[in-house]
């Protein structure tokens, strides 16, 4: 940054008008290295199963941290990472366009 502030850590956050509830976002959750074999719960589909297609998926965000993994395999656009000023942060997708 141009000023030499830290911005802070950035969160995603789920455009609910393009979630699907597909759950692709959900094999790509992060693995707590303190639970072996354990996924974070930052994200999860609303009411509770993956059958549930017609729900949306929804981010936790005080355990979300930043690996921008769901934003990147999301194949419907609907997942962005916020910066805690607002600021969308560009992202490579999968596809290796860069979106912002």
């Amino acid at each position: 940054m141009a000023d030499g502030k830290k911005r802070g850590k950035p969160v995603a956050f789920i455009d609910p008008d393009n979630c699907t509830g597909c759950a692709v976002c959900l094999e790509f959750r992060p693995v707590d290295p303190k639970q072996r074999d354990a996924t974070l719960e930052c994200i999860f589909l609303e009411g509770g199963t993956n059958a549930q297609l017609n729900g949306i998926c929804v981010i936790d965000q005080v355990a979300c941290v930043g690996c921008t993994q769901c934003v990147l395999y999301c194949p419907w656009e609907a997942i962005r990472m916020v910066l805690p000023d607002g600021t969308v942060q560009p992202t490579l997708q999968a596809t290796g366009y860069l979106r912002g």
